[in-house]
């Protein structure tokens, strides 16, 4: 796409005024910014390194202060060792879950039931202890039932 043509001036001698100047973007379309707003934009652009280059000045000044601190990590180590105790948990009562939904497919139903028994029983604090007591109602009617 062409520039538009300015139709000639009166005055003789005198030049048509130049183009506007363009920037082009990869669609092949043109964005003309008057110079008003180039100036803008450029002197914002300036600011902004300015105001980054003064904010990492004091920074690098205290940078002799966070030597002494190495870092910082707001986990406790009581709280991490509580995390992975429920961890721990956790990943065995599921385990005992599997091992009971394994069973009952099997169709072994007294050890089923014991395992879900033991997740009601020692895992009765976690929230998916009511899977284990859905589990053995459903062991116990199987049960019944073969």
């Amino acid at each position: 796409m062409q520039p538009p043509v300015t139709p000639a001036s009166s005055a003789a001698g005198a030049p048509p005024p130049p183009p506007p100047p363009t920037t082009t973007c990869s669609t092949s379309c043109r964005f003309v910014l008057p110079p008003t707003r180039r100036h803008l934009l450029a002197s914002s652009a300036s600011s902004l390194l300015l105001a980054a280059a003064a904010a990492a000045a004091p920074r690098a000044a205290s940078s002799e202060d966070d030597d002494a601190v190495t870092s910082y990590d707001p986990v406790t180590a009581a709280e991490r060792a509580a995390s992975a105790s429920v961890s721990r948990r956790v990943g065995e009562a599921v385990r005992l879950l599997d091992l009971g939904r394994d069973l009952q497919a099997r169709g072994e139903f007294p050890a089923a039931l014991a395992s879900f028994t033991a997740v009601a029983t020692e895992y009765g604090d976690l929230s998916l202890s009511g899977y284990a007591r859905v589990g053995r109602a459903l062991v116990l009617y199987e049960e019944m039932n073969y």
